[in-house]
């Protein structure tokens, strides 16, 4: 399963060789689209989830609705269900770990899987959007709850992510203080690396893609993933 990121585009065709790369190393792919069903991104009013104020936590539902789902399909192996995510994708499923929990309701949801996000084998955050509180307003749910299933993570957190290290860096650390599977890995690089379009900061476009070292960060990601679903 794979969440995407939260500019104000949800599915491109850019993404398409991105999913042949996976295919071809045998994995069958999902790619969770957390916009189009909402009428958002380019599919929909061309909006994102920071236009509409919709954070992580307000859609950590349908990652366990999706992982539910995947589950029951026959031509997917249930005991070999992975998910990674970029930056919004990669909050989503971070604060999945915590609605998980069999007290938590995520907001996008009147009633929810039975088993939450257990069974799942791995999850890769890639660059997680980690906002801190504002005005006390909390954003990533992850920040002030901790993580409920021990889902083995592979969290990719860049050193020049000057917007979103350093919470990310104290989700992560304060979730391996309390026993639970993280590995960290710190690519130089900025929060945009692994990102092939271009995405809206205010009025402006960028692009911030690093193929080299995000071809050396999937391959990383591709062990994991292996690793963990090995019979």
């Amino acid at each position: 399963m794979f969440f995407h990121g939260g500019g104000d585009e949800s599915w491109v065709d850019e993404r398409i060789p991105y999913i042949n790369e996976w295919t071809n190393r045998g994995f069958a792919f999902v790619f969770v689209d957390l916009y189009a069903a909402r009428g958002l991104g380019n599919l929909g009013n061309g909006k994102g989830a920071g236009d509409v104020r919709m954070t992580p936590k307000h859609v950590a539902g349908d990652a366990l609705v999706s992982f539910n789902w995947l589950k029951k399909q026959n031509w997917a192996d249930p005991n070999k269900i992975v998910a990674m995510g970029y930056s919004y994708g990669a909050a989503v499923l971070m604060d999945s770990l915590v609605f998980s929990a069999i007290d938590e309701l995520p907001k996008s949801l009147l009633d929810k899987p039975k088993g939450g996000m257990e069974g799942l084998k791995g999850i890769a955050a890639i660059a997680p959007y980690c906002p801190k509180n504002i005005f006390g307003y909390n954003i990533h749910y992850s920040l002030i709850k901790d993580f409920s299933e021990n889902v083995p993570m592979l969290a990719i957190l860049p050193t020049e992510d000057k917007d979103f290290g350093k919470m990310c860096n104290k989700i992560v650390e304060k979730n391996q203080g309390l026993g639970f599977e993280i590995k960290v890995l710190r690519p130089k690089t900025t929060h945009g690396f692994h990102v092939q379009q271009t995405y809206k900061k205010g009025d402006q476009r960028f692009l911030e893609h690093a193929p080299e070292i995000q071809k050396n960060i999937d391959e990383e990601i591709f062990k994991f993933f292996e690793e963990k679903t090995k019979d």
